[in-house]
């Protein structure tokens, strides 16, 4: 089932995320935390590509007006997310970026996490289970 795949994509996504929090508070170098967040942002792209292809087309197009218009609600929120995300990788776009600026760094990456955290439990909890029912009917 599609939801499925996408949960799983979901937890390799805050696996990722918790990779780059230790990263940060074992001091590890910009460097580093770059490579992680570049693969982060690879994995977060293809995420988001499969939601564009297969779920907001899917959703949008039922013929429940209420579960029409939250899709439209989705996608309009995670233009939002989605500028935030790419500020805050082209401020710290390399190692040294980031080793110049740690706390900021830390600090700007904290909101990050905790907008995609919330982004994900909406998305698991309204989005997909709209999904599930829609494949159910």
């Amino acid at each position: 089932m599609l939801t499925s795949s996408l949960r799983e994509q979901h937890a390799g996504l805050a696996a990722q995320l918790g990779a780059i929090d230790q990263a940060i508070k074992a001091g590890k170098p910009g460097t580093e935390l770059r490579k992680l967040l570049i693969e982060f942002s690879g994995k977060l792209t293809i995420h988001l590509a499969a939601e564009d292809r297969m779920v907001y087309p899917q959703l949008q197009s039922s013929p429940d007006t209420a579960v029409a218009a939250m899709a439209k609600r989705f996608a309009s929120e995670m233009g939002g997310l989605g500028a935030a995300f790419k500020a805050f990788n082209h401020t710290y776009n390399a190692g040294a970026a980031i080793d110049t600026d740690r706390a900021g760094f830390a600090k700007a990456f904290g909101g990050i996490v905790a907008a995609i955290v919330a982004r994900v439990k909406a998305e698991e909890t309204e989005l997909y289970a709209a999904v599930d029912r829609l494949g159910k009917a």
